[in-house]
């Protein structure tokens, strides 16, 4: 289980890192062109722009990310339940993703799986308890 953690943890500042930068990316530019894309993309979705996908990329998905690493690298008791939580969050967020855009980039399924799998290590931790 330690080394399933480490990963999750390596998986979560990743992820963490990235969505922090697209979302600034998308905050700071709506029309998506600093990360080469139209906003022809959002054609199937209720925004006109990137800034309110960019601010929830950035906040629940970039934060959510570094807070679950840094709850489960210092040791908090419910680490268990926050890798359940932004699992479902980061797997959720890919799903809203794919049927606004109606779309798919093979990066939609790296992150899907690696909210699946943060929700695996969690869920297998707490039936240890």
């Amino acid at each position: 289980m330690k080394t399933l953690k480490i990963i999750a943890n390596i998986l979560l500042i990743l992820t963490g890192i990235n969505a922090i930068a697209a979302g600034y990316s998308f905050i700071s530019d709506p029309t998506g062109s600093g990360l080469g894309i139209t906003v022809d993309y959002l054609k199937h979705a209720p925004f006109s722009n990137f800034l309110i996908p960019g601010i929830v990329l950035f906040t629940v998905v970039g934060l959510g990310a570094l807070f679950t690493a840094y709850v489960s690298l210092t040791g908090r008791k419910f680490w268990p339940i926050m890798f359940l939580g932004y699992g479902a969050v980061l797997s959720g967020w890919i799903i809203i993703q794919y049927i606004m855009l109606q779309a798919f980039h093979p990066l939609q399924a790296v992150f899907f799986s690696i909210g699946l799998f943060l929700t695996v290590v969690g869920r297998l931790q707490v039936s240890r308890k």
